[in-house]
């Protein structure tokens, strides 16, 4: 039972992270030690159904309320305290490197992990300029349900990938906030029992789901792949990505007129990230 309490723990924040443009949910799950149980769980769906669904659960209930409260909750909180809420977050992140740098502690690096490091990290680095403020949107079509499921595939491709934010990737395709305002319109629908907006949104987040679990799948099948034949290669490109996410998070704060109490705030906010991360790691390293 407790187990199961701390695994949904770890879906929330896995999901609210998913949902905030610079911050990966896949960094995070590296961070709480559950990343490749998640993935070999996703491989093994059709193999043994009723395994994996009995080691997910938790996690999915964690990722749909992590959701919920990162469209309403943290979305506010990075509104009305960007700086401290921000900084708890790079804290979350930095918190996975205790978790995979003993992966390749002790081996010698070569230039092509030394390469892929590089090159992965100013992929996160330079990511963030591709942004746009544009907001496309779509209406009903077949051609506008197919973009949806591209978009699905496309976000969580990228969100399995540690390091790399599907909500920033939906950014620089220009349709980020279409996606969050049909999300938080389809939740405020289903609350007040408005059928007609409930049925507009489903049109809508259906494809982009189906497309979201083709990714993830698909995704997940490449990751386990090159973990079992380039294991330490792998995980210096984790590390690239890792060592790098925390910028793209730090260069979208605005800092002005920033005091001192902010910054203290910030510090402790920092070191309770990288705490609570080493928690909800830590029942995982025991076993």
């Amino acid at each position: 039972m407790k187990e199961n309490i701390f695994n949904i723990l770890k879906g929330m924040v896995i999901g609210a992270a998913n949902v905030i443009p610079g911050v990966s949910g896949g960094t995070l799950a590296v961070s709480m030690g559950v990343y490749e149980t998640i993935i070999y769980s996703i491989n093994n769906i059709f193999k043994h159904p009723l395994k994996t669904i009995k080691d997910l659960w938790p996690f999915m209930i964690g990722i749909v309320l992590g959701i919920i409260a990162s469209v309403f909750v943290v979305t506010f909180l990075f509104e009305a305290f960007p700086i401290p809420t921000a900084t708890f977050f790079v804290g979350l992140v930095l918190g996975a490197l205790p978790t995979i740098i003993p992966k390749v502690e002790g081996k010698t690096l070569e230039l092509k992990d030394f390469i892929l490091f590089t090159v992965l990290a100013a992929i996160i680095l330079f990511l963030p300029a591709f942004a746009t403020s544009s907001d496309a949107t779509l209406s009903d079509g077949i051609m506008s349900y197919l973009i949806m499921f591209g978009l699905g595939v496309i976000a969580s491709a990228t969100m399995v990938v540690p390091g790399v934010s599907g909500s920033m990737v939906l950014m620089a395709l220009g349709y980020y906030s279409f996606i969050m305002a049909t999300i938080s319109g389809c939740i405020k629908d289903l609350v007040t029992f408005d059928m007609s907006g409930i049925l507009s949104a489903i049109k809508i987040l259906l494809p982009f789901g189906i497309g979201v679990i083709a990714g993830i799948i698909g995704m997940s099948k490449v990751i386990e792949k090159l973990l079992s034949k380039y294991p330490k290669m792998v995980y210096w490109g984790m590390i690239g990505l890792i060592v790098a996410s925390p910028f793209p998070i730090i260069l979208n704060m605005d800092f002005t007129g920033i005091t001192v109490i902010t910054i203290i705030i910030s510090t402790l906010l920092l070191a309770v990230g990288i705490y609570v991360a080493s928690r909800l790691s830590e029942d995982k390293k025991t076993k």
